[in-house]
């Protein structure tokens, strides 16, 4: 358009120039002049607008071929999209004649645009469907849109394409039908899909309508999408009154909210949970289930629902009730038992243990369970009990007595079982151990045997000075009657009395412990009783220079009276026994109360002090017991054999009193005990 242009004004210059040429041929003829001039000027003007136009008309010129590539660019982006859509399009006429399709709609039906172009549709679709696409031919004639309606399509490769059609009206200006827009998607992968799903879901469904277990399919919100036949069973509605109701609501009030906590807390990383609660029949029946409930998840991580399956756990609920029951019983039964009972496993860790480990460990239960048997017991208790216990872990009973040391006790001896835990395969799992605390019984065979020797010594000596002296008055070596024999029959009555005294004590003690000895209590005032003690040793006290002294007092205690002179004899006996020469014996008697009794108990304490070497604090308890002699060589130069004391308390106790003694070292040592007073009758 430019190049035209410049042609023309090379051409308008020209003829300008040819008109100036004629008009100085003209100067001669003024009136031609002035015509000339004047056309000249108007031609000018004339073609000065035409140069104006046509400067204008290049301009538009320019602007339409930059259209023009515009469009052509867009009709090409157009055939481009139109050709690569990822659905199927066809264009035909208000018959079904194919004018225009696609490229993805030849791809799917597998032909050439050349052998597709003018053919009717119809010819391409399905003979199950035919029918069905001309009733929709002749609805779209009449003017009809529709959308998503299905027909499948004949394919060159494969038997069939199913699609999903919208097919819209072509018109002109005018409103007149021209042809009709076809829009389609395959749709036979997700039909293949959809089938297999039904399938799926029907074998599914084949599959939990056997099952005995409770399940079903649940939205966010717990509302029940899908059950099988038991879990309507169970819960006694139909199909229709549970799909939509809330499982949440299924569940007993009391546990909604752990469920619910629980439900909310499941993710992709930890989509199961296994809850355990109660859920409210229609009967208002409150039943145990166990539920497995998993969280399903699409490929976008977005949950869609819950898979759940559960099952009745009422009678186990109960038995395992009942189980923790007779655990408990056994529990308060072997924790009762003055015995120590325990499971130790094949590690030697303590599995069970009874609560009287506590009392004699020290230790909490809670400390001992899953330790292992040489922490709990320590070193030097567990060496002396090491050998029994592999003997048991080697599938051997074995039973033993045994001295041990335990941590922070004193020695004590043990009876102890130690009884395998064999499997039928005779695999060693443990063992149960039974532990007895036989100290006392020890102690008691320990006093017999002392007895033993103590009356073997003390009744020898009596016995071979009598069985000399009568051999001698009987043989005739000394006349009965001589100074010598007489010597010799003093000599056999003391000694057959001391045989009497200790024959005696012992039968006291056993009478008393076996309360056959009765008692006849009557009002006794205390310093009667204190001064019929004194009167009994007042020659014994003045033979070892010892002053027996007592103070004045005024009351009277409800008692036996033989019996607590009895008492009081012995214990002042053994203080002058024990006090150097020169020294004091003090006897009183005062109102207490006994702290070991009732505020309310009014009773008497009796006191008997000596100023003797004294006893160790340690001993001061043992001293009551049967056969105890604080240094035996020195009781035996003081005569005696350890059953006094152990009278004197029984019949203490026997008044409803206690005895006890206080001591210390190098300043004596104080007996005391307590009486009710007159008027107080335990």
């Amino acid at each position: 358009m430019t190049l035209y242009l410049d042609i023309f004004d090379q051409k308008f210059e020209k003829a300008q120039q040819r008109l100036t040429l004629l008009a100085q041929q003209t100067e001669q003829d003024d009136v031609t002049k002035d015509i000339l001039t004047k056309t000249l000027n108007e031609l000018a003007n004339a073609l000065e607008e035409v140069h104006v136009l046509s400067e204008e008309l290049s301009e538009q010129h320019n602007q339409l071929q930059a259209a023009h590539v515009t469009v052509i660019t867009e009709r090409q982006q157009f055939f481009e999209l139109y050709d690569l859509a990822p659905e199927g399009y066809i264009v035909t006429d208000t018959d079904g004649i194919i004018q225009q399709i696609n490229q993805t709609a030849r791809t799917l039906l597998d032909r050439r645009q050349r052998w597709l172009i003018g053919k009717p549709m119809g010819a391409l679709i399905a003979q199950a469907d035919s029918q069905k696409f001309y009733r929709l031919l002749s609805r779209l004639q009449q003017g009809a849109t529709v959308q998503n309606f299905d027909l499948s399509l004949h394919s060159y490769k494969r038997q069939y394409i199913h699609g999903s059609f919208t097919i819209a009206p072509i018109k002109d200006h005018q409103s007149q039908l021209l042809g009709f827009r076809w829009l389609f998607r395959d749709l036979s992968d997700q039909r293949q899909t959809a089938i297999t799903l039904q399938t799926s879901e029907v074998q599914y469904r084949s599959i939990v309508e056997d099952q005995t277990e409770l399940i079903c399919r649940s939205l966010a919100d717990t509302r029940i999408t899908f059950t099988n036949k038991a879990f309507c069973h169970y819960f006694d509605r139909s199909p229709m009154r549970v799909m939509g109701t809330r499982f949440l609501n299924m569940v007993a009030l009391a546990d909604r909210e752990m469920v619910t906590w629980e439900l909310a807390a499941l993710n992709r990383d930890n989509p199961v949970t296994t809850l355990e609660h109660r859920v409210t029949l229609p009967s208002g029946e409150l039943r145990w289930q166990s539920w497995v409930h998993q969280a399903l998840f699409d490929e976008n991580g977005d949950f869609f629902q819950f898979q759940s399956v559960g099952r009745d756990i009422t009678d186990q609920k109960q038995a395992q009730e009942g189980l923790r029951q007779r655990e408990a019983q056994l529990r308060r039964v072997t924790d009762s038992l003055p015995v120590l009972l325990t499971y130790i496993n094949a590690k030697q860790q303590v599995v069970y243990a009874n609560r009287t480990h506590e009392h004699w460990l020290g230790t909490p239960i809670t400390d001992i369970i899953g330790r292992y048997l040489w922490q709990v017991l320590g070193p030097d208790a567990y060496r002396q009990i090491r050998l029994p216990v592999e003997e048991v872990l080697s599938g051997d009973y074995a039973t033993f007595e045994q001295e041990v040391m335990w941590p922070n006790q004193p020695p004590f001896w043990i009876s102890a079982t130690f009884v395998p835990d064999r499997t039928v395969e005779g695999q060693i799992n443990g063992f149960f151990a039974l532990i007895n605390d036989i100290s006392d019984r020890k102690t008691i065979e320990h006093q017999k045997d002392q007895l033993i020797s103590i009356v073997s010594h003390e009744l020898r000596t009596p016995l071979t000075a009598i069985h000399g002296a009568l051999k001698l008055l009987t043989g005739g070596g000394i006349d009965p009657l001589s100074d010598n024999g007489q010597n010799l029959l003093n000599v056999a009555d003391r000694s057959a009395e001391r045989m009497v005294c200790l024959i005696d004590d012992l039968l006291d003690l056993q009478q008393i412990k076996l309360g056959n000895v009765p008692l006849n209590p009557q009002a006794c005032q205390a310093a009667d009783l204190i001064n019929s003690a004194i009167d009994m040793l007042q020659i014994v006290a003045q033979r070892h220079n010892i002053t027996l002294q007592t103070t004045p007092c005024e009351v009277a205690v409800w008692a036996d009276c033989d019996r607590i002179v009895q008492v009081l004899t012995n214990l002042i006996n053994n203080a002058i026994k024990f006090s150097p020469n020169g020294s004091t014996v003090y006897i009183t008697a005062e109102k207490a109360v006994n702290t070991e009794l009732p505020p309310t108990s009014p009773h008497i304490r009796f006191q008997v002090r000596d100023q003797g070497q004294g006893m160790p604090e340690e001993t001061l308890e043992r001293i009551f017991e049967a056969f105890h002699q604080l240094d035996v060589s020195d009781s035996r130069h003081r005569g005696g054999v350890g059953l006094g004391l152990a009278i004197c308390r029984s019949i203490i106790e026997q008044h409803g009193g206690t005895m006890r003694a206080e001591s210390i070292l190098g300043a004596g040592t104080t007996i005391s005990f307590t009486l009710p007073r007159n008027g107080y009758h335990p």
